[in-house]
């Protein structure tokens, strides 16, 4: 018997108790409806690829002489991949023909359905032509729906047929996670395998076998509540927050029956509105579900996924040197489902993308635009273009978006995120994507691959400087953009660099003194052209869309147009994180301020802060307050959340935690210094300290104790154990830490890099190395030497020099 666990090692066994609900709640809505009747040894076998799909019009009808129920979505599409159904008179319906003949047949001839709290959901259900009844007139509502009627209801629901647009991408994106993931051994003759609905289940990450201890997924078994929870909330891309709030306490009478893994699946389905709570402040989640409450389960679900969907967007792909021109013209990409914004994140079908920048951007390219998918964390890489990396449960610190985008399956199609409208950032990658807001238009600006070893030709990046300690930029190539003629230079941040003119720094006669005491900087675009005029004394690298300048004695905010948002006499400012930029006035006051300039004086006395993330920032108590210079944390209204207690900055929060370092002294002993992670109530999580650790990553944070390395997960137990000498580099915890289709590894204490197959693609070589970025990576070539250069895709080495480039112009 198959035993549900929790990815953490709970293997919680299933309840069997039965009950009816079908009057549960006074409102008479259900528990939690979401299965799918299954035709049992009868069912007919899957068609041959391409064979004509027929259907009888007694079994459209639901007038089978097999008493089992009948599920219109097991008849395979035809070739079209429309659903086909002969109607009444034997001639061929459209679509919407079927969807209206099948409610008028739910509401007519389902003779116990009449009265029944769910006659509207199943009416509705099977005018969508994802479920019927059964062949004596009854739906059968108070029926329990098992494992496998459920999967294929849910997956007809959201058009996760076995031909669909998003069974293929998924299936092809997923096959390497597939292959490495357990196997369930007792579905190759399950009717939901012959008829072809079990693999892009699987594919998409409805069933995930490592969740079945037994290896047995019992197809046959009735399906729990708390069941059916994970699978609406896998199916509305809310893997990240239902991770990320496991340890979160819900507010039910029996919430002790649920396994703390699923705590935030149950909170994600109910915050949804898929999973509802009976009157008595239960959520019963060992109770197995009916026909009904899966019927409206299943439509709260495919519901929630089409929220905020808005068929006036409009997409365009862009040339990415043209980033900064915003009345350059561009491909209209012929959207297959409309465009979506929820919770400010634009979301595009993945299907269209690919046609357009395929067909018309990367013709001729080696490397097509491409993606893997990890079906159990929802993980989406796309290779090319402007969406590499879109990362599920993993903090991606240049995005400060929560909850994650994720991608979604709405009609069919996979929809993925590609713009953050208020944060106006490209979700993943490098590149840029502009929202008009007047027009609904979202601009992409997409690299294109050459034809002969599939490089980017992107913006220069590279900044190098001469002899004579002036700076200059080449591109991917080595070619001169602009030849060694300021004393300093800033390198690329989607498409801008913040840099001296040549002419304002001949105009000031060549000065080394210019840069502390004259305003000559502006903001330079890709083609090497300066936007705007050259009287800053700096501009910052942007963050979130938002740079910081200083022009004379005004310091302020200035965005990607260069459009002042903000300006004034500051002592200090900070860059822009979650949404807040953090300015210091000379009184020694702080304040707050949002994207549109406007600032809020806060009360509350700091000496110093940190950036704020997933809602706090940490901030140092003032001298006469009762814990003077110790810090805490406190909310985007300056109050603390986390009383003044540690010694030193504590890391901003990751995933719900955050690393501190608090030092005491043991009476007449030494001064004792512990480091460990906290949650937002300022609690020691894992009850045990560390020498040193850093902030988590995709579930996963380096530590260090004794001097030996390891890496803990969001329990606080050891998935490395404790055996290196260093702590681990990010990108050695995640497998799928790539950029444009390598990551660096170490070896031997040198560095190569190896592919998503984990393929080494260049052995260990270089002394340093950084991922790549626009088809190119920064290298250390010799240490004694002090030899630094830039490689391409194809390890070339472009150029090289011998001064490391200071930080500030360094390729990022």
């Amino acid at each position: 018997m198959g035993v549900l666990q929790t990815a953490r090692g709970e293997r919680p066994a299933l309840n069997q108790q039965t009950a009816s609900v079908e009057n549960a709640a006074p409102d008479r809505q259900p528990a939690d409806p979401d299965m799918q009747p299954e035709r049992g040894e009868n069912a007919a076998p899957a068609r041959p690829p391409g064979a004509p799909r027929l259907i009888r019009p007694d079994v459209a009808l639901g007038l089978e002489r097999n008493q089992s129920p009948v599920t219109q979505g097991e008849n395979s599409p035809g070739n079209d991949g429309k659903a086909q159904v002969l109607g009444m008179n034997g001639q061929q319906d459209t679509k919407e023909r079927r969807g209206d003949g099948l409610a008028r047949i739910a509401a007519t001839r389902f003779s116990d359905l009449t009265s029944h709290w769910s006659k509207d959901e199943v009416t509705a259900a099977v005018g969508q032509g994802w479920v019927t009844g059964y062949p004596d007139g009854t739906f059968r509502p108070d029926k329990q729906v098992t494992r496998a009627e459920f999967v294929k209801m849910l997956a007809g629901a959201i058009k996760l047929t076995p031909d669909s647009i998003a069974s293929e991408l998924y299936r092809a994106a997923a096959a390497d996670a597939i292959k490495q993931a357990p196997k369930l051994t007792d579905m190759d003759a399950h009717w939901l395998n012959r008829l072809g609905w079990y693999e892009p289940s699987l594919a998409f990450g409805l069933v995930v076998p490592a969740d079945y201890t037994t290896r047995h997924f019992d197809p046959a078994k009735p399906i729990t509540r708390r069941e059916i929870a994970v699978m609406t909330v896998r199916a509305m891309g809310l893997i990240y927050p239902a991770v990320y709030y496991e340890k979160e306490a819900l507010a039910f009478a029996d919430a002790n029956q649920i396994p703390t893994w699923l705590n935030g699946y149950v909170r994600e389905a109910t915050q949804a509105g898929v999973l509802k709570g009976f009157p008595n402040k239960t959520i019963a989640p060992e109770r197995q579900a009916t026909r009904a409450e899966a019927v409206a389960m299943v439509n709260r679900t495919v519901a929630f996924t089409k929220e905020g969907s808005d068929p006036t967007i409009k997409v365009v792909l862009k040339d990415y040197h043209d980033a900064r021109d915003l009345t350059a013209g561009g491909i209209s990409v012929s959207l297959a489902t409309p465009a979506m914004i929820r919770n400010q994140v634009v979301y595009i079908p993945v299907s269209s993308l690919f046609d357009t920048a395929n067909k018309q951007l990367f013709t001729g390219a080696n490397d097509p635009l491409s993606y893997r998918w990890d079906p159990v964390r929802q993980y989406m890489e796309i290779d090319f273009g402007t969406i590499y990396g879109i990362r599920s449960g993993q903090e991606v610190a240049e995005q400060r978006l929560n909850p994650r985008p994720t991608p979604l399956i709405v009609d069919g199609e996979v929809m993925v995120p590609v713009h953050s409208i208020d944060q106006p950032l490209a979700i993943a990658g490098s590149n840029e994507t502009i929202w008009n807001a007047e027009t609904k238009t979202l601009s992409i600006y997409m690299p294109k691959p050459s034809a002969p070893l599939g490089i980017i030709p992107a913006p220069p990046r590279l900044v190098y400087h001469d002899e004579n300690h002036l700076y200059g930029y080449r591109d991917e190539t080595g070619k001169d953009l602009m030849p060694p003629s300021i004393p300093s230079g800033f390198g690329f941040y989607r498409g801008i660099a913040a840099a001296i003119s040549p002419e304002a720094w001949e105009k000031a006669g060549g000065q080394g003194n210019a840069l502390t005491n004259t305003d000559l900087i502006g903001l330079m675009n890709a083609k090497g052209e300066f936007y705007t005029s050259a009287h800053y004394r700096y501009i910052t690298e942007f963050n979130e869309g938002v740079g910081m300048f200083q022009r004379g004695d005004l310091k302020g905010y200035i965005d990607q147009t260069g459009k002042e948002i903000l300006s004034g006499t500051y002592d200090t400012m900070q860059t822009f994180s979650d949404g807040l930029g953090i300015a210091k006035r000379i009184d020694g006051k702080w304040e707050f301020i949002d994207r549109t300039g406007k600032a809020t004086l806060i009360d509350t006395p700091f000496i110093a802060m940190g950036n704020f993330s997933e809602g706090l920032a940490a901030a140092q108590a003032s001298k006469d307050s009762e814990q003077p210079y110790l810090w805490g944390y406190v909310d985007k209204e300056g109050k603390w959340v986390i009383p003044p207690s540690f010694a030193e900055q504590p890391q901003p929060f990751s995933q719900g935690l955050a690393v501190v370092t608090r030092q005491h002294q043991e009476p007449n002993g030494p001064l004792l210094t512990e480091i460990y992670f906290i949650n937002q109530k300022g609690e020691n999580v894992f009850g045990k300290t560390f020498d040193s650790a850093l902030s988590f990553r995709n579930g996963q944070a380096p530590v260090t104790v004794d001097g030996k390395g390891g890496v803990i997960n969001l329990k606080g137990e050891y998935t490395v154990p404790l055996q290196t000498a260093r702590p681990l580099a990010y990108y050695e915890l995640d497998p799928t830490w790539y950029h444009e289709g390598a990551r660096p590894y170490p070896a031997n204490n040198l560095i190569g890099y190896i592919n998503p197959r984990k393929q080494v693609i260049k052995a260990p070589t270089y002394y340093d190395a950084t991922s790549f970025h626009y088809g190119v990576a920064h290298v250390l070539i010799d240490r004694e030497k002090g030899l630094y250069g830039y490689i391409d895709r194809a390890f070339k080495i472009i150029f090289t020099y011998t001064h490391q480039v200071p930080e500030g112009p360094r390729m990022s």
